[in-house]
């Protein structure tokens, strides 16, 4: 009787998490779902001056190795990047697929020089000294994917100045300009 009712609540999961999943018309895998509901996400370009402005607080993350900085110019360029869409097992039809991605992780402004971001975003590869914290990382004209960005717009991680290691690895990092010598 118990591993019938294990059996049960198996499929009874499995039947109310399949809707989760679609079958990607590409290659036949299977692939999670990102957006439930309408289809209502925006780039940078096409939403008013009150969500530009929440969207002005927010930073990406990038490894210093996924980044160049051409001197002559002023800007960092990306080095390496993919498709979104490839990243994401995205249909080749949905929105955003031909965007550039190439950062790890996402932050938000929560101080004069302080981000938040998430626990996996400040460690390994991506700890205080591997990465650049940049401003302004958004389409802001169609057709136009971002693959550079002003010197002024990108930071370096001084010190990560709170965090958790008890599993919840929440993190609050200082930042400082891209041309102060720092020590994490």
């Amino acid at each position: 009787m118990r591993i019938l009712s294990r059996l049960s609540i198996t499929v009874l999961a499995l039947l109310c998490i399949s809707p989760l999943f679609a079958q990607n018309s590409n290659n036949g895998s299977i692939r999670n779902i990102s957006v439930y509901g309408d289809e209502d996400r925006k780039d940078y370009f096409e939403v008013d001056r009150t969500m530009k402005a929440f969207a002005d607080s927010t930073v990406a993350l990038f490894r210093d190795e996924d980044l160049f900085f051409d001197k002559t110019n002023n800007v960092y360029r990306m080095i390496r990047w993919i498709k979104l869409g490839i990243k994401r097992n995205l249909k080749k039809s949905e929105r955003f697929y031909d965007q550039p991605s190439a950062s790890q992780c996402s932050g938000a402004l929560v101080g004069d020089d302080m981000i938040f971001t998430a626990g996996h975003c400040a460690v390994g590869y991506m700890a205080c000294r591997n990465i650049k914290i940049v401003f302004g990382y958004a389409v802001k004209k169609k057709n136009f994917f971002p693959t550079s960005f002003s010197a002024e717009n990108v930071y370096s991680c001084k010190e990560r100045i709170a965090y958790s290691d008890d599993g919840s690895r929440d993190y609050v990092t200082r930042f400082t300009t891209s041309y102060t010598l720092f020590v994490s």
